[in-house]
């Protein structure tokens, strides 16, 4: 309830100097709508966001997506990542977490959190065997769940993930990190480029998350090197299941850029 998606950010060209620290966006972005903070992943307009949210806010909306916890899949070794509580916070905290540093999550965990909007709003438990399923939790409104459809549906359409278009729609968000060196420092040169995303966005079937750890060829964004996996796997499973491509809309014009 503290922003809409037309709320308006100012994304500082790419670098935003906040006390002795400067964050850093893949672009100069200028002033950006929070949808379009998603679409083209700006880490300055998430900081800001996040700024907007008492701590115990953020965190307790991550734990709610499954952040911090084991999910309860039925395999052995599952690990729960990091989320750590509010009392370890530093003053740092509140803008770092929102872009994704100071948090490690699982695959399984990516995977389940962003299939509360496939399913609705709810988390569901992920599980190989249908006796092991969960009652799902609800999480977020479906009001708020059609929404977010729509921005990660623009994500694909022309933001970071375009390279996930096919014959179907997708709905996805890119992911970039550093790799944490020996010494406990983010490295410079390795990185982990990620997709997830689901389809049919307004009917979806299938959700996938494609990691790639340390890609090589110079390209190591999300969007140009797992994004592309993503989609033959998502159009070949729906192809099999006999799904068919709705109408393509008309592509949407970029804003606020």
């Amino acid at each position: 309830g503290t922003i809409r998606l037309d709320t308006r950010i100012d994304c500082h060209r790419g670098e935003w100097r906040i006390g002795r620290r400067v964050l850093h966006d893949h672009d100069p972005f200028g002033i950006l709508s929070v949808e379009d903070v998603i679409v083209h992943s700006s880490n300055i307009g998430a900081a800001q966001i996040g700024m907007t949210l008492a701590p115990q806010a953020v965190y307790d909306g991550l734990r709610a997506f499954g952040f911090g916890a084991k999910t309860g899949l039925d395999l052995p070794g599952e690990e729960k990542g990091i989320l750590h509580p509010t009392r370890k916070w530093s003053r740092e905290s509140i803008r770092s977490i929102p872009m994704g540093h100071e948090i490690a999550a699982t695959p399984i965990q990516l995977l389940a959190a962003f299939n509360v909007f496939a399913n609705g709003g709810v988390w569901v438990a992920p599980h190989l065997r249908t006796e092991a399923a969960c009652a799902p939790v609800r999480v977020i409104d479906p009001a708020v769940v059609e929404k977010m459809r729509r921005v990660l549906a623009a994500v694909v359409e022309r933001g970071t993930g375009t390279k996930a278009q096919c014959e179907y729609a997708v709905a996805g968000k890119t992911g970039t990190s550093r790799k944490i060196g020996p010494d406990g420092r983010y490295c410079e040169n390795k990185h982990i480029a990620s997709f997830v995303g689901f389809a049919p966005a307004e009917d979806p079937r299938f959700t996938v998350l494609v990691m790639i750890d340390e890609p090589k060829g110079g390209e190591y964004y999300g969007g140009a090197v797992a994004a592309p996996v993503a989609r033959e796997i998502l159009r070949k499973s729906l192809a099999a299941l006999g799904v068919l491509p709705a109408p393509r809309k008309p592509e949407s014009r970029p804003r606020n850029l």
